[in-house]
């Protein structure tokens, strides 16, 4: 796995729609969609969620 740090940034999309804007090595930016507001975001960097997402990719969480 990469230890390297990828930046999660909160996006609104529209009214009810947000995601986060993931900023990963080399510079490619993936996204994580289906939120319904920045606190709901804020949720999901929080739990295991993010340490899932980021072992799926091959990232150190």
């Amino acid at each position: 796995m990469t230890d390297t740090n990828v930046i999660f940034e909160s996006e609104k999309v529209f009214h009810g729609d947000w995601q986060i804007k993931c900023h990963c090595p080399g510079g490619k930016i993936d996204y994580v969609t289906g939120f319904l507001d920045e606190q709901s975001i804020q949720n999901w960097l929080k739990t295991e969620h993010r340490a899932h997402w980021l072992k799926v990719r091959g990232y150190q969480p």
